[in-house]
């Protein structure tokens, strides 16, 4: 299949990586940047590092079987770290994008008069939401001191209807059109172990994320 395919490929690479740094003793550090994104179940129970994880589609399972691969193959030379960020968002970010994107594209739909479309049950789609500078904050202290494998999330979700409210207290009133309902996997992610073992907390809340972000579009606009 073009999974497996897809894996084998990625667990060529890692062997020859790994006998790099074996064979030229090199101080490297193996970051897998892989993501929390339809890897754990949709109940609304903040999920940690130590809960199932399940391969909802292809590419979750892509994601698993190489966060299993790695975490086999450790040893006391090469021993990877696995990040799964939640929802990020903040400069340079691809304005026309999936539910996973909607602050962005709402933001900048709003802001060129274009409709944003989103399912029915968009009160019922939770997702966490993380700003790019809290991400590079918390990827640079787990490369100094971090082993194992982290979420990086904020710690709290939100709706994509508490979004748009969000978004009016700003005078952002996106035009709206709506789709079929839509089966999303809610997206509730614990940060407990990187703010437990390295003693760290996002800076930026989801307002103040936001009102940047349209500080960021809106001068990027003109």
């Amino acid at each position: 299949t073009k999974s497996s395919y897809q894996f084998n490929t990625i667990k060529k690479n890692i062997f020859f990586f790994k006998n790099e740094i074996f064979n030229n003793n090199l101080n490297i550090k193996f970051v897998y940047f892989s993501s929390s994104g339809g890897i754990y179940n949709d109940s609304k129970k903040f999920k940690t590092e130590l809960c199932s994880t399940y391969a909802n589609n292809n590419y979750s399972k892509i994601k698993l079987d190489t966060e299993n691969f790695l975490m086999k193959i450790s040893d006391d030379i090469f021993s990877p770290i696995i990040i799964r960020p939640s929802n990020i968002y903040g400069k340079y970010q691809e304005t026309q994008v999936n539910i996973n994107g909607i602050i962005t594209t709402l933001i900048y739909n709003s802001l060129i008069g274009k409709e944003t479309t989103i399912p029915e049950n968009y009160k019922l789609i939770y997702r966490d939401y993380l700003r790019v500078e809290d991400l590079i904050r918390f990827t640079d202290l787990i490369l100094k001191s971090g082993k194992g494998i982290y979420n990086i999330s904020y710690g709290y979700s939100y709706s994509i209807y508490e979004i748009i409210q969000f978004l009016k207290s700003f005078n952002i009133d996106p035009k709206i059109k709506f789709s079929k309902s839509h089966r999303f996997l809610n997206s509730f992610i614990s940060n407990n172990k990187i703010k437990n073992e390295l003693s760290i907390d996002p800076e930026i809340n989801i307002k103040d994320g936001i009102s940047m972000q349209i500080n960021y579009l809106t001068w990027l606009l003109k």
